[in-house]
């Protein structure tokens, strides 16, 4: 289907084996190879986003006063360099966007290291609403 029309329809195996329109054809070919391919070279290129020992933990309080403890993220290092690119998987809940928001100063002080280059950090904040723009920069500690 393409803008709610029917493009090409068929037995499965022709379809995908002989597609007779180009749309088709064009979504077939941009299909993802499931056969990993080489890792790159290692690269001398800057830092541009780095994080060590990352944690969020959020605390709660029951209704009968004892608190517990729910890990969002726990311990996540990582180093990305100018020019690549960062992936992050995992299932539902194991802590992806809690990460990320950590990262980009959208969740108040991570508790870890997490460092932007301060030619990065200054574009980043510069990019910022004016009241995120005032978050000071990530430093140890947990929350």
């Amino acid at each position: 289907m393409r803008h709610g029309r029917l493009v090409e329809t068929g037995p499965l195996q022709d379809v995908l084996r002989n597609p007779k329109m180009e749309y088709t054809r064009n979504l077939l070919s941009s299909v993802p190879s499931l056969v990993p391919r080489a890792p790159r070279p290692e690269t001398k290129e800057p830092v541009v986003l780095e994080a060590n020992e990352l944690s969020k933990v959020y605390r709660e309080r029951s209704l009968y006063g004892k608190a517990r403890e729910v890990a969002a993220a726990s311990n996540v290092t990582l180093t990305l360099r100018k020019g690549r690119t960062l992936g992050i998987v995992g299932e539902s809940g194991s802590g992806k966007s809690v990460t990320m928001m950590s990262l980009l100063r959208l969740l108040p002080a991570p508790p870890a290291e997490a460092a932007l280059p301060v030619d990065a950090a200054a574009e980043f904040d510069a990019a910022l609403p004016s009241a995120q723009a005032q978050t000071p920069p990530a430093t140890g500690g947990t929350q």
